[in-house]
């Protein structure tokens, strides 16, 4: 029986604000699922599904590059396993008549989309899924680390559960790292070896969590003794001698996890964008950029 693990869900969609919506409409775990990856068209999804495996697909029908209605040929086709579920506008039923055709759950119409809806729709496609059945959790029940920095990142407030998360990362120093797979995307299983390698055996009690990963990227939340803080730096060099291709960028370390989201939008984002004007340099960090943390170089 799969029942003892939660419902995989991914969301794609190229609107930011419509994801985070759906991301934030009610406490995912609670209700047995789990979201484990996002993206922003069809082509992207593709690319992670190996990676996040998930259950169910909630997409956008109309997206550049790949939209949903191919992208539910290519899933149905490829993985028959994988529910889909249709967000659509008003003028779109051409292509959910298509996309019925290839077999989704159903469809939500985006302005009707809230979270009864979302919600009734998602347990009709966990009864599709064989031998399979969510497990809801108690309305105490602890937010996850991968919610709690979602939220973290998205500005929302997190006051509940935040010493509960705090617990698991005991370490005084943290640092956001992140890597960029844009000249070898295929290597982030070697990448996450590699980074486990250099912090949880290397270090005393250090700390890499993954985060998440987008297109052509993926993030990590460190979490450091303060003496260890001088080997972080010279850790990352030596992960990006032993991966040529791969680049990272690392922000300076910071004393409270609560600071996530204000690092990775402030520093982690623009180090990323810095890189495009340093394509050779393969470790940036937040000194190099030269940042004055009062009024912060934004890259167009």
């Amino acid at each position: 029986m799969k029942g003892s693990e939660p419902c995989r869900v991914m969301i794609v969609d190229d609107e930011t604000l419509i994801r985070q919506g759906i991301k934030h409409y009610f406490n995912w775990e609670e209700e047995g699922f789990l979201i484990v990856g996002e993206a922003s068209n069809g082509q992207e999804a593709l690319e992670l599904l190996d990676e996040v495996q998930p259950h169910i697909l909630i997409t956008d029908i109309v997206m550049p590059i790949m939209d949903g209605e191919e992208l539910t040929k290519i899933v149905k086709a490829n993985y028959p396993h994988i529910e889909v579920i249709v967000l659509s506008s008003f003028g779109e039923f051409e292509y959910v008549r298509s996309s019925f055709q290839s077999g989704v759950v159903d469809y939500i119409l985006k302005p009707k989309l809230d979270s009864e809806n979302l919600l009734a729709v998602l347990k009709t496609a966990v009864q599709r899924i064989p031998d399979f059945q969510i497990t809801n959790k108690t309305k105490d029940a602890s937010i996850s680390i991968d919610q709690l920095i979602d939220k973290l990142i998205s500005g929302f407030d997190v006051s509940e559960n935040i010493e509960e998360v705090q617990n698991s990362f005991p370490n005084e120093a943290f640092y956001l790292l992140g890597v960029d797979l844009s000249r070898n995307p295929t290597v982030l299983g070697e990448v996450k070896e590699l980074v486990e390698w250099a912090f949880s055996e290397i270090m005393d009690e250090a700390i890499s969590y993954y985060m998440k990963a987008e297109k052509d990227s993926c993030f990590y939340l460190l979490n450091v003794k303060e003496k260890d803080i001088v080997h972080v730096v010279p850790k990352i060099k030596e992960c990006s001698e032993r991966q040529p291709n791969i680049g990272f960028v690392l922000t300076e370390p910071f004393s409270n996890f609560t600071e996530i989201g204000e690092m990775y939008k402030r520093w982690l984002l623009p180090l990323f964008q810095y890189r495009f004007y340093v394509p050779d340099k393969q470790v940036v960090l937040q000194s190099d950029i030269m940042m004055d943390k009062e009024s912060p170089l934004i890259f167009n």
